[in-house]
């Protein structure tokens, strides 16, 4: 149903044809990555995992192996308090002894957000290099 919108407590996820004012929170769904760095060297494979943060939020996904991992994970991120110009960061990191590696970022404004979900691919970059993508579903809930 275009324009439709689901109730949860609160916050309202907005549908197709719907804008909200403010997000309040994100659930987030961290499905795989492609095309990941090996920053072990050659014939070690990397332990990617996600660290998802917004404000002082900060979530972790599941650590995994090799270059084109699959997690399959959800997370809500509360996005109450911050203003509509913060973020929300994606950062891809090798799990290491010692020190782990970053991998690559990408970064989605919750002012895109409040046009309802989104199903993407994210390119991530570290410095000026490509250096993979990773998929998430964003489906936010706020305030009309």
């Amino acid at each position: 149903m275009l324009g439709a919108l689901f109730h949860s407590g609160d916050s309202t996820q907005a549908t197709s044809g719907q804008t909200l004012s403010h997000v309040d929170k994100v659930t987030v769904q961290i499905i795989a990555a492609k095309d990941l760095a090996d920053e072990d060297g050659i014939g070690n494979k990397s332990d990617p995992y996600v660290k998802i943060k917004s404000g002082r939020h900060e979530k972790k996904t599941k650590v995994m192996k090799g270059s084109n991992p699959t997690w399959n994970e959800t997370f809500e991120i509360s996005t109450q308090g911050l203003l509509s110009e913060h973020d929300l960061v994606f950062e891809l990191w090798d799990d290491d002894i010692g020190f782990d590696d970053a991998l690559g970022s990408a970064v989605v404004p919750l002012e895109d957000l409040k046009h309802g979900p989104r199903d993407i691919w994210l390119g991530l970059s570290k410095g000026n290099k490509h250096k993979g993508k990773l998929h998430v579903i964003l489906t936010p809930f706020g305030r009309q």
